[in-house]
């Protein structure tokens, strides 16, 4: 089975506390940046894969409160900086626990 690599970008507009996007089942966060001013995902996944899931992410400016969210798990996926990084945000994954 071969990997490949995909990107999806949401521009700053459009960001808010929680985006979602679809993704291959099974996809693999590599990694979140800036790229052209817009937020960037990075993901790897089986190219013969053809089901897709929606995947939800938290996005949380520096100061922003984070609440616990019951049934949800919050992971660090990092930290991405705008506009010369005066503008700095924490990028989370949210799943459902494993139990």
């Amino acid at each position: 089975m071969a990997k490949v690599i995909h990107k999806q970008i949401v521009d700053l507009p459009s960001l808010k506390d929680v985006v979602s996007l679809e993704m291959p089942m099974g996809a693999e966060i590599l990694s979140v940046d800036n790229q052209h001013e817009m937020l960037a995902f990075w993901y790897m996944f089986d190219e013969s894969e053809d089901r897709k899931e929606m995947n939800h992410f938290r996005i949380a400016g520096t100061g922003h409160k984070i609440t616990d969210t019951p049934g949800f798990i919050f992971t660090h996926l990092g930290t991405v900086k705008f506009q010369d990084g005066y503008l700095v945000f924490h990028v989370f994954g949210i799943s459902e626990p494993p139990f």
